[in-house]
């Protein structure tokens, strides 16, 4: 728990000195506070009694506070009982003044500091993320990571903005309070908080109960948040079979998981608050009542017993805070570790510092295998081919044999687990992975586009590209005729993932947003899958001309999209199992390229019989 907080502290960084200068002027107000009460004592033992018998303000002695503050009186005798209070009066006020302003300064000192913080704690994370290595999303939902990016983020905040101050606020509070009475009578001040062990060990009690609760009431929200966030993605899937029924049952399912959570928080409640009500109250009933006693008594005087009850209310007032500050604590911590699991895990390493003047693009694939974390079945298998600079290497076979993970394996997404991967005859580990990925232009096999315009889409690899680039860019791809068919042209938005556009109309812009940058390396994994094949041939013929002095990869399941490669790989669970020309792949009648030739040769003439 001691980690935890000091974890929850240490996001006020480098703000932690001006945090504790905060808490410093909040120490002065507490100060201050506690010294209104001794005023009133003041004004009712030592001037109005001791002046109706005569006594004179200089011959009475008392604690050092208040012998400290009569010293600041004029003499109340010869009727001057007026000054003495009007000077009492005006000592009380400047006491309150100087605590608002040492109030009003702490807490807006305070509230830059935790928006400060706040706000650079947020880009800390978001930035984090953008270099964590690929293993970690594999294993975290996006609605888990979005709801602490944000949900967990907001709880510390309210922590930061409101409960750290508290903390301070209430223990000096009690503290301070606590000391003005004991310099009164020590014995009275100890019964005033005769109660407060008890409370401190349910409160401590409560912050656990409610920690390990909080916990699971986040896990269910994480859930949660995912259940909505991929029905959100899936709508038109969910609409188009009418699956509405279905996902309102597993909602509600959901909800009601958190719901029980929450109600679990809310008994937890119920049953602290009442009790630790209960109690406050219990102490303040003993405390008037032991003070009455001790003034019949003769220990304490009528003033003082008005102090004390001043300082009671004062006391007790951290006494029935605490519940909350212990919630949110409880809560805040929870929120702490989540947000620290992702900022402890290691980002991408990156040994490489070697940088080409130029890349040649020769690739070459030395016994490779490779097995994805968290699984048992190898995605590569002792894979090994060469491919020569400036020329066209194809990649086929059915799904799931591990065409894509060569590509991710390529752009170290990944690194294998045996063997070699070689660019222009060094290892890859070598470059710089900032370096390698901006030489290799990839059009991934599922197209993913922002929300926003399709210019920014096209050229959101280098935003500086001039609108002549973008069209270019976008003939090759065969992009450009939504320019001429939106009214608003490339500077059309294309909504959350693209969704105003169709799937072969995506995977042009982002064939465009590959080649705007002009990579040495051109990869296409099945990046014209939902084209059709008309475009698709006159896109292929447009890219002869880019790819003539270019290394490229082609993956695809069209045999004429493979056509003009110099090689085809042939990849079926893991393992490389045909290696050649697509003429000579093409006469291997018991090989599977020959069977998806003669299979899309067969539908091929099927339509041109129906035409």
């Amino acid at each position: 728990m001691i980690k935890n907080f000091k974890d929850l502290i240490g996001i006020l960084g480098e703000y932690k000195f001006w945090y504790c200068f905060s808490a410093l002027l909040l120490l002065v107000s507490i100060v201050a506070r506690a010294l209104e009460p001794k005023i009133f004592q003041i004004a009712v033992d030592y001037v109005l009694v001791n002046y109706q018998d005569g006594v004179a303000i200089d011959a009475l002695s008392g604690d050092y506070i208040t012998n400290k503050i009569m010293s600041w009186l004029p003499d109340s005798q010869n009727g001057k009982i007026g000054a003495v209070l009007l000077a009492l009066g005006l000592i009380y006020m400047v006491i309150a003044v100087l605590r608002s302003i040492f109030l009003f300064s702490s807490v807006t000192l305070k509230d830059s500091i935790s928006e400060r913080s706040i706000k650079r704690l947020r880009d800390d994370v978001f930035k984090h993320i953008q270099y964590l290595p690929m293993e970690f999303f594999s294993g975290i939902s996006r609605g888990e990571l979005i709801q602490r990016c944000t949900g967990d983020i907001d709880t510390i905040k309210r922590f930061i903005h409101q409960q750290v101050i508290a903390v301070l606020r209430l223990s000096g509070t009690f503290l301070f309070s606590f000391f003005m009475m004991w310099s009164m009578d020590w014995l009275q001040a100890t019964i005033t908080v005769i109660l407060s062990p008890v409370i401190l060990l349910l409160g401590y009690r409560f912050f656990n109960e409610e920690r390990k609760i909080w916990r699971l009431h986040e896990i269910e929200a994480d859930k949660l948040n995912n259940m909505v966030q991929e029905n959100l993605n899936g709508i038109r899937v969910v609409t188009a079979f009418s699956n509405q029924t279905y996902e309102i049952d597993r909602f509600h399912q959901q909800n009601q998981q958190k719901m029980k959570m929450g109600l679990k928080q809310a008994n937890l409640q119920a049953a602290y608050w009442p009790l630790t009500d209960f109690l406050v109250h219990l102490q303040l009933i003993i405390s008037v009542l032991t003070g009455g006693y001790f003034v019949i008594q003769g220990r304490i005087s009528i003033g003082e017993l008005l102090g004390f009850y001043t300082y009671i209310g004062m006391v007790t007032y951290p006494m029935r805070q605490l519940g909350q500050v212990l919630s949110q604590m409880g809560m805040a911590i929870v929120a702490t570790s989540r947000i620290s699991e992702i900022l402890e895990h290691a980002r991408e390493t990156d040994e490489g510092t070697f940088v080409s003047e130029q890349l040649h693009g020769e690739i070459e694939f030395r016994n490779v295998s490779f097995t994805y974390p968290n699984e048992k079945k190898p995605a590569l298998q002792h894979i090994s081919f060469k491919l020569q600079p400036g020329r066209q290497l194809g990649i086929t076979g059915p799904s799931g044999g591990g065409k894509s993970t060569i590509i991710k394996l390529l752009l170290r997404l990944y690194d294998p687990n045996e063997g070699m991967i070689l660019l222009d005859g060094k290892d890859i580990k070598s470059f710089p992975k900032a370096y390698l990925r901006s030489t290799m232009g990839v059009a991934m096999q599922k197209a993913f586009l922002f929300s926003r315009t399709i210019e920014q889409n096209i050229a959101y690899i280098h935003p500086q590209s001039s609108p002549n680039e973008v069209d270019e860019a976008a003939r090759i791809s065969e992009a450009y005729e939504m320019k001429l068919k939106f009214p608003d042209g490339f500077r059309t938005l294309v909504g959350e993932k693209g969704v105003t556009l169709s799937g072969g109309q995506k995977q042009r812009v982002v064939l465009a947003r590959t080649l705007i940058q002009w990579p040495g390396v051109v990869i296409m994994d099945d990046a014209t899958s939902a084209i059709d094949t008309v475009t698709e041939h006159k896109i292929l013929n447009s890219l002869q001309e880019v790819l003539a002095d270019r290394t490229s990869i082609i993956i695809s399941h069209r045999v004429a999209s493979l056509k003009k490669s110099d090689f085809v790989l042939v990849m079926k669970e893991g393992k490389l199992v045909q290696y050649g020309s697509p003429m000579k792949l093409e006469s291997m009648e018991d090989g599977y390229y020959y069977k998806i030739c003669k299979i899309q040769s067969l539908k091929q003439q099927d339509k041109l019989q129906e035409t």
